[in-house]
C-alpha cells in the first residue's frame, strides 16, 4: 500500500484521472492475491472459459441453418462434448474444494481455514428456494460438482 500511495502521489498532478481510476479499482486489480498462488494464472485470463467455446463460435452459422432449436442445440452440445475431451486440468485443482469451502489466502499463501461452508456439510438441505427456480438448480449443481471433485471423479475443470 505504501508503494501504491507513493506512486499515486507522484503522478497525481500529471495524470489525475488515471490515479483516481487506480485508487477506485485497486481492490479489483489485486483480487487474485486472495487465492492460492497456483490459481493466479487462471484468474488473470479468460482462456479457460473461451477455449472450449471456440469450436462452437466457428459453427454458429451451421447451427442457424437448423429449422428446429432442438437440432441446433444437439449440434452445439455435441461440439462441447468433443471439446471436453481436450480440456486441460487447471493448475492447483486439488485446492478448488478449499476455495469453495472458504479457505482464504494472503499474497498467495493459505492463511487459516474458515469454518466449512454449509454447502459442504453432509446431509445439507438446499436453501429455502422455490422448487423449480434457477437459483435452486444452480445451488444443487454446485454441490454435485464439489462432491464429485472431492470424490476424485472430476478430472477436468
Amino acid at each position: 500500500m505504501k508503494r501504491r500511495n507513493a506512486f499515486a502521489k507522484r503522478l497525481r498532478d500529471e495524470f489525475p484521472a488515471a490515479v483516481d481510476t487506480l485508487e477506485r479499482d485497486w481492490g479489483r486489480m489485486v483480487t487474485f492475491h486472495n487465492y492460492s498462488e497456483e490459481h493466479w494464472k487462471h484468474l488473470r485470463t479468460t482462456n479457460p472459459v473461451e477455449s472450449p467455446f471456440a469450436a462452437v463460435r466457428l459453427r454458429t452459422d451451421a447451427g442457424k441453418r437448423y429449422k428446429r432449436v432442438v437440432g441446433a442445440t444437439a449440434l452445439i452440445w455435441r461440439l462441447l462434448m468433443v471439446a471436453e475431451q481436450r480440456f486441460r486440468k487447471l493448475d492447483g485443482s486439488e485446492f478448488l474444494p478449499n476455495v469453495y469451502a472458504g479457505v482464504t489466502s494472503k499474497d498467495g499463501k493459505r492463511v487459516a481455514p474458515q469454518q466449512q461452508s454449509n454447502a459442504m456439510r453432509k446431509n445439507e438441505r438446499p436453501p429455502d428456494l422455490p422448487r423449480n427456480s434457477r437459483a435452486r438448480q444452480a445451488w444443487c449443481f454446485r454441490i454435485r460438482v464439489c462432491d464429485r471433485h472431492m470424490a476424485g471423479s472430476l478430472h477436468t475443470s
